[in-house]
């Protein structure tokens, strides 16, 4: 399981919700034609 925005925000303070935002635009925009398996414990490839 992974954190919530607002646990992010509330585990980095240093963090606005703008970068946030902006981190996750970036990640959709070079991820999008990835693909991620998620193996059974719980490690990626």
């Amino acid at each position: 399981q992974g954190w919530t925005k607002e646990q992010v925000l509330e585990n980095y303070p240093q963090l606005t919700q703008e970068s946030l935002q902006a981190v996750f635009a970036y990640s959709a925009a070079h991820l999008k034609d990835e693909d991620t398996f998620i193996f059974s414990d719980g490690t990626t490839g």
